[in-house]
């Protein structure tokens, strides 16, 4: 799996962008097995950021799509989602402490969550009014490591030498390799049961992320 995925790797995207919405099949040339090849495939999601980094906008599989609000020091205030096609919105809001931390949310459907951190300003502990939890663990790097849930469902990480994330493991077995650009963005995965997803950016004039479309096989 580790050799495929060190010579499966998105090479570029050299075909017309105009008018490309997720749901949309595009065709692309990708590397397989060190062979170049035109393959079909389709935007299965869209993101897309302020000039801050932020994101603002996520449209997964046209099936769901998120709304991101941020107030004048870039930290997120609310959060709203919807089924494409349905008319319900769940909804967000968000507070923080003296420290800019995240302490605390209240939901639309009247939840609420609590959030706990180091010594480091890193989320440690997180608990919904519903007895969900979840644990962060980080390495000397601060780099999330492992994750457990109070359902059972753990995850662990691995980074390259610039804190790029490689590789993600989880309790049920499935398995995730990362490709990541000299920017240290994303630009392909493959998992163990053989998944792949290619990603395109575009860039603001500072540099950050402006939007990021994924492609997958269909």
């Amino acid at each position: 799996m580790l050799r495929k995925f060190l010579i499966a790797i998105f090479i570029c995207f050299n075909t017309f962008v105009f008018s490309q919405n997720v749901g949309d099949k595009v065709f692309k040339e990708v590397i397989v097995n060190g062979e170049t090849l035109s393959k079909w495939l389709i935007v299965n999601s869209f993101q897309e950021y302020d000039n801050n980094g932020n994101l603002i906008y996520y449209n997964f599989q046209k099936f769901v799509e998120y709304w991101h609000e941020y107030d004048s020091n870039n930290k997120e205030i609310h959060y709203k989602s919807r089924i494409v096609g349905k008319k319900n919105i769940y909804e967000e809001w968000y507070e923080y402490d003296k420290k800019g931390n995240k302490i605390h949310f209240i939901s639309s459907d009247d939840k609420e969550g609590w959030y706990e951190y180091n010594n480091k300003g890193k989320v440690i502990h997180f608990k919904k009014s519903n007895g969900d939890e979840e644990w962060y663990e980080y390495d000397n790097r601060d780099n999330i490591i492992h994750t457990r849930k109070s359902n059972g469902d753990e995850e662990w990480y691995e980074y390259d030498k610039n804190g790029n994330k490689i590789h993600s493991r989880k309790r049920n077995g499935d398995e995730v390799w990362y490709q990541i650009d000299e920017k240290g963005n994303e630009i392909y995965s493959i998992s163990n049961s053989g998944k792949e997803l290619w990603y395109e950016y575009t860039f603001w004039e500072n540099g950050n992320v402006k939007t990021r479309t994924g492609y997958s096989k269909f």
